[in-house]
């Protein structure tokens, strides 16, 4: 049901944001380099893309000059990321447009429904990253037990 609900929350998006020349797919790219994701790196583990699939998404948010890669001074070896001036004024018309599609999503419902749906799905994400850490350790306490 989630990923139904989050595919039809994209279908709404896509209209929404494409009137501004974007899609559903590069508003959490932009949301997160706007919040201060620096690297690709970074933006792959934190929104499970491969990284063939975010070089194309940047390369594309870049072209549209909404965000820049630039040479980090940190590591030579990292080029960062950062949103550029028409990004920053693009940014609040499109999270406006993202709120009121995630309104429609939540219409006929009461406050204290939209709270637990927050709590609901909120607690199933903790459930997953616990589940992930635990598979984690055993598979690593497993590979060191068969080295």
């Amino acid at each position: 049901m989630m990923s139904e609900a989050r595919a039809r929350l994209y279908e709404i998006l896509d209209v929404r944001l494409g009137v501004m020349g974007f899609t559903a797919a590069q508003w959490p790219i932009l949301r997160a380099v706007a919040r201060g994701t620096p690297t690709a790196a970074e933006l792959c583990r934190e929104l499970d893309y491969d990284t063939g699939s975010m070089t194309r998404m940047l390369s594309r948010l870049e072209e549209k000059r909404l965000i820049r890669r630039v040479p980090s001074v940190r590591d030579r070896r990292l080029v960062e990321l950062q949103i550029t001036p028409a990004g920053k004024r693009l940014y609040p018309k499109l999270r406006n447009e993202v709120i009121g599609a995630l309104n429609i999503l939540l219409i006929g419902f009461k406050p204290r429904e939209i709270v637990q749906v927050y709590d609901l799905v909120g607690r199933m994400l903790d459930n997953v990253a616990a589940a992930a850490l635990t598979t984690k350790r055993k598979a690593k306490s497993e590979h060191i037990r068969r080295t």
